[in-house]
């Protein structure tokens, strides 16, 4: 699976843009018009100069039912995008929409939520009887049922509890190394994306959306500060350590951050 775009325009938000991403890498979202690379992806909005490719397959109003089948796009607010009132019957609207055909579909279900460590009785719940946890948990569950290719988890991390938290980052690794799936955190929480993802779309304006590796992109603290981008709060603590003349490396762990100091102070 790869996603390709080509010298892509709309309007003023964004201009003549190339990116090329691969489904071997989890990829943050980070910047003030990174919503507009959301759109292009889920296919709320297509392009009016270039083309967005999908594995080799334009984003358009041609391509549109297709592709929605293949991208599943859990929102932070999701209570918000239920249309109806039980778990069970939502579903049921889902698996219309995609024209999704299983004759093994119970099971499918079953299998998605258990997929996610929920049991049977989330089916017959209703949405306002849970918390955002569970809301946040329930709609990966049910986006699963359809097996989607690509998942871009909005703000993944804001509404779970820290049982979940650990649950989630389990199944998007499950999902990377066993199942291929190509993973999109869009986040404004630099330390999420600094420590969970391979690469990082930084999308500063119109002008300027790139494709950076994780590391280099947020240990690049000059960078950083220009762009008035928070420091993680790992790279903070090294970095301020390195202006006191610790000899210090940058790490995802504060372990290993301890240990150097340990090493050098």
């Amino acid at each position: 699976m790869e996603i390709v775009f080509e010298q892509v325009g709309y309007k003023d938000k964004l201009n003549h843009i190339d990116l090329k991403i691969s489904n071997k890498d989890i990829v943050g979202i980070l910047g003030k018009h990174s919503s507009y690379v959301v759109s292009m992806l889920i296919g709320s909005i297509y392009p009016l100069v270039g083309k967005v490719l999908i594995n080799g397959l334009e984003s358009n109003i041609e391509n549109r039912d297709f592709l929605n089948k293949q991208i599943s796009y859990i929102r932070k607010d999701s209570i918000n995008t239920f249309r109806k009132d039980i778990v069970l019957a939502e579903i049921g609207t889902i698996v219309d929409e995609k024209e999704y055909k299983n004759i093994n579909i119970n099971k499918r279900i079953k299998d998605a939520f258990s997929m996610v460590g929920l049991n049977e009785s989330y089916l017959t719940r209703r949405f306002d009887s849970m918390s955002s946890s569970e809301l946040y948990m329930v709609q990966i569950a049910m986006q699963f049922i359809y097996n989607p290719k690509i998942i871009i988890l909005e703000s993944p991390f804001k509404a779970l509890d820290y049982h979940n938290k650990k649950r989630l980052l389990k199944l998007i690794k499950l999902l990377k190394e066993k199942y291929h799936k190509m993973i999109f955190i869009c986040d404004d929480d630099v330390d999420v994306l600094y420590q969970y993802t391979d690469k990082v779309i930084f999308a500063k304006d119109c002008n300027h959306i790139d494709i950076y590796d994780t590391y280099d992109f947020f240990t690049s603290v000059k960078f950083l500060n220009a762009n008035n981008i928070q420091l993680p709060r790992l790279i903070d603590i090294t970095y301020r350590g390195k202006l006191k003349g610790v000899k210090l490396t940058y790490q995802k762990d504060i372990r290993d951050i301890i240990k150097d100091i340990y090493k050098h102070v």
